[in-house]
């Protein structure tokens, strides 16, 4: 009976998708399956070392992460964030461009209840107990202002991606912070000699 309808089907029927929030897709194939409910969303990325996945702990911070463009350090420095917030670190996530939250929020998959965005420093006050919070990209002002008010700040891990981009400001913060990932080309920074 099926083969009957896959003969009928047109090339128009043959498949039709629909792609639906939080990664879902439904598909129908010549009519002989309803729908397929596929969860489509990605699972955090691995950091192996000698074909053995390596975790890491706060207490390996603080940590320096220094590349080049095109030579996946970005993506090295996310997956290793993502292993911290799987593992039930706060943290709070400052990167100058928003190309580092997508791969976060990809790898963490689509529950985001545990992620909070904050534009402006109003914003801080109902989500600061907030596992992880993810700062406007590139608005070091707002992360000064958020560094102040933030009453578990000690505690968080905190993440300057493209370190490079950044002023002393944002490097006075962190160089008084043990849980701090700095991440970024040393080689062009404006700050590779702060003292």
């Amino acid at each position: 009976m099926h083969s009957r309808r896959l003969l009928k089907a047109s090339h128009a029927q043959a498949l039709r998708a629909t792609s639906v929030a939080q990664g879902f897709f439904i598909a129908n194939l010549f009519g002989i399956l309803d729908s397929i409910n596929l969860n489509l969303c990605a699972m955090a990325d691995k950091i192996f070392l000698n074909d053995e996945v390596l975790s890491f702990h706060e207490d390996d911070l603080p940590c320096l992460i220094t590349y080049v463009d095109k030579t996946g350090g970005s993506h090295f420095s996310i997956t290793l964030v993502v292993d911290l917030f799987l593992r039930g670190s706060k943290i709070l996530f400052l990167t100058a461009y928003p190309m580092a939250k997508d791969n976060f929020l990809q790898q963490v998959g689509s529950d985001h209840s545990k992620i909070a965005f904050v534009t402006s420093i109003e914003d801080l006050e109902n989500v600061k107990n907030t596992q992880v919070i993810i700062l406007e990209s590139g608005n070091e002002a707002l992360f000064s202002e958020v560094a102040k008010m933030l009453p578990d700040l000690a505690e968080r891990v905190i993440l300057v991606k493209n370190m490079e981009v950044f002023s002393k400001v944002v490097f006075d913060i962190c160089l008084n912070m043990k849980r701090v990932i700095l991440s970024g080309n040393i080689g062009v920074c404006r700050q590779r000699t702060h003292q």
